[in-house]
């Protein structure tokens, strides 16, 4: 019979390093992300003081006790196009807004040391019809979710600010 410690959900919400460089080394569990700066997780990017258009790598290390024989990996909202690489290994690929997503972990979850690497592209939007805003998967007027970003691409020049990030919780379940 499952105990409560079974069931707790942890935390991975909190200070992250990260780059706006694009290098695949980053999701490397053995790359030294010490000179990076840090931010605050869950947070949309723009609010964190950073104005990018493009690719942003996360990265967090965290320590786990083996609780259960399932781990999953949990992310309730990454904005827009993301990696998710646990240990070195990757574990997937999400687009999308709003919409929660997770990963099985329990064959790459360590008890002790682990590394969490996530690629978060939020590329600029193009004004037009040509621009990949008209493609998006977005749940609009749902929980009162809709397309943020300010000008964003129906404004006839373009996106004023990028809101991409890991914007809501990441959690171990």
């Amino acid at each position: 019979m499952p105990t409560l410690e079974d069931t707790i959900s942890q935390s991975l919400n909190g200070l992250w390093h990260y780059s706006t460089e694009d290098n695949p080394q980053f999701s490397n569990p053995g790359f030294d992300d010490s000179a990076w700066k840090t931010m605050e997780i869950p947070c949309n990017w723009f609010l964190n003081g950073l104005d990018h258009h493009g690719s942003v790598w996360f990265r967090r290390e965290f320590a786990f006790r083996k609780r259960r024989e399932y781990a999953s990996l949990q992310f309730d909202g990454v904005d827009y196009f993301s990696d998710v690489y646990l240990n070195g290994v990757h574990l997937g690929h999400h687009i999308g807004y709003f919409d929660s997503f997770s990963f099985d972990v329990t064959g790459i979850l360590r008890s002790g040391k682990n590394i969490l690497a996530v690629r978060v592209e939020s590329p600029y939007e193009t004004p037009g019809l040509d621009g990949w805003h008209l493609h998006k998967h977005l749940i609009k007027g749902v929980l009162n979710h809709h397309d943020c970003r300010p000008g964003g691409g129906g404004e006839t020049v373009g996106q004023s600010y990028n809101t991409g990030g890991i914007w809501n919780h990441v959690h171990l379940d």
